[in-house]
């Protein structure tokens, strides 16, 4: 009687744990870490958009995958520039404009089964800008912005997705300091990192 008792709360258990085992498969497969970096270049201006040369940016968050073709990312954004060494902007004083946001975008996948998939993303941002003149710093409230993306990305194995992606940014209303970019087109590479194995969605 003992054993058989044993045996049923074995099997039970041996059961419950692959239930559970599956289940946090799925779901870190759905949940990746994003990381990316590339550049930024300015469009648009106020009042004129040469002011500023390219920007660096940085980019970090989570996307979560609904499916195989459909997914959400949320990202915390950072950007810099520095004015065009072309131009003199205000004599010799250094010149730094910064871009803190936060983004939710929606990504579409065109080849989900390949392994090779091309996407488009659309989303939105709030944007925290400081405008950095020597001595004088102008800071704006939060600013709404949209982004749009068009990129591509490779599995490099059953944990690792590479990346790159090319896209327009727009902060809405434009900043009342005279100098803030407004619309910027961006290049970035960056990585999807699954820290379990992969299963099928």
């Amino acid at each position: 009687m003992n054993n058989k008792f044993a045996t049923r709360l074995i099997s039970i258990c041996f059961f419950l744990f692959s239930i559970a085992s599956e289940a946090v498969a799925q779901y870190e497969q759905k949940a990746t870490i994003q990381a990316s970096a590339g550049t930024s270049i300015i469009v648009s201006s106020y009042p004129n958009e040469d002011l500023f040369g390219p920007g660096l940016m940085f980019n970090g968050g989570l996307q979560y995958n609904f499916n195989r073709q459909f997914s959400l990312i949320g990202l915390a954004m950072y950007g810099q520039y520095s004015p065009s060494k072309d131009i003199n902007i205000v004599g010799d004083l250094d010149v730094t404009y910064f871009n803190l946001g936060v983004g939710v975008s929606a990504k579409y996948k065109f080849l989900p089964t390949s392994k090779y998939r091309p996407y488009l993303l659309l989303g939105v941002t709030a944007c925290f800008v400081r405008l950095e003149v020597g001595p004088i710093i102008r800071e704006q409230p939060v600013l709404p912005g949209l982004v749009t993306g068009l990129g591509a990305e490779i599995d490099l194995n059953d944990n690792l997705t590479l990346f790159g992606q090319a896209g327009f940014n727009k902060i809405l209303p434009k900043p009342d300091d005279g100098l803030s970019p407004t619309e910027s087109v961006y290049f970035l590479l960056g990585v999807n990192l699954n820290m379990f194995k992969s299963k099928s969605l």
